[in-house]
């Protein structure tokens, strides 16, 4: 897969998919993006996938993370819609961390374009399951923006991710919606870290990067 055909497009500071023409949005084929990724997830019943979604650098931080968790929610809803079970998805808001970050400055990725223009974005991946012969596999790779996965953190998503919601790069996985306090950053809610080796707590999980 090309760099940047996980991605997904919305409306300008809006909770709604950009036009199929990129209306709203520098990203087109936004719906036909997802039908092709949720036929693949139909086809193939063990895969997981991770919905990460992003504000724009402008968008104010004391809703950015909760807005960015929206998004991520109505993706899911169309991957629903083509009958993916909401078992296997796994919803991440990074609020505007990467799209307002150095790295992202420097990067020549599309969702960097898209940052530079002031807007948000949404990236999907797909996470096939160990086996014997090879270990927990994500596609499509991830961008050169993207903060690295320390190992321990990626193992726990392979492990975890194929039956619920699991880890993404320096994110929390929590039980309970998010609070934000006014930097933005967010908090975890009165339930606390959930354990990802722990299958009973997983279904319906949110992750918030922080």
């Amino acid at each position: 897969m090309d760099d940047g055909g996980n991605r997904l497009g919305f409306q300008f500071a809006a909770v709604s998919l950009a036009g199929e023409d990129g209306t709203g949005s520098d990203v087109t084929g936004t719906r036909a993006r997802i039908a092709t990724f949720a036929a693949v997830l139909m086809r193939h019943p063990r895969l997981h996938c991770t919905v990460e979604a992003h504000c724009g650098p402008t968008a104010p931080p004391s809703i950015a993370f909760s807005y960015s968790l929206e998004r991520a929610e109505l993706i899911i809803a169309e991957l629903m819609r083509h009958g993916v079970g909401r078992e296997r998805i796994t919803p991440v808001g990074h609020g505007k961390r990467i799209s307002a970050s150095v790295a992202m400055l420097r990067s020549t990725h599309p969702n960097a374009r898209s940052a530079r223009h002031g807007n948000g974005w949404a990236e999907l991946f797909l996470h096939f399951p160990a086996t014997q012969a090879a270990s927990c596999m994500e596609l499509p790779r991830r961008p050169d923006y993207s903060p690295p996965v320390p190992p321990e953190k990626g193992a726990a998503s392979c492990l975890g991710g194929m039956r619920g919601p699991h880890r993404l790069a320096h994110g929390h996985a929590i039980d309970e919606p998010v609070s934000e306090d006014t930097d933005g950053r967010g908090s975890r809610g009165s339930g606390g870290l959930s354990s990802a080796a722990n299958p009973e707590s997983r279904r319906g999980r949110v992750c918030l990067i922080s």
